[in-house]
């Protein structure tokens, strides 16, 4: 059991300790405000920080990592000398 103090805690950690926590200590009215600052929180922050993550994610899987490929070279083919191997990133 972990016992969080909900003055410190953000979303989307709020939400899911009002919906599945149980409450110890404080009243009925402590609790409306706390599901009134997660309603609000949720309907202001929460799109913005799902923009944001959409856009760290396409800036990851998008453009210059899309392009960048790896290339193996062969081994070395001539008699006497051992097999070399190298690997290069090609944009």
């Amino acid at each position: 059991m972990d016992l969080i103090d909900l003055a410190g805690t953000g979303e989307p950690l709020l939400g899911q300790i009002l919906t599945h926590g149980v409450r110890l200590l404080g009243d009925s009215a402590q609790q409306v405000v706390w599901l009134t600052r997660h309603l609000i929180d949720v309907a202001d922050f929460v799109p913005l920080q799902q923009r944001i993550l959409n856009e760290r994610r396409q800036r990851w899987i998008g453009s210059d990592r899309a392009q960048t490929r790896i290339v193996a070279a062969l081994p070395a083919a001539h008699p006497g000398q051992m097999p070399t191997y190298g690997a290069g990133i090609v944009a």
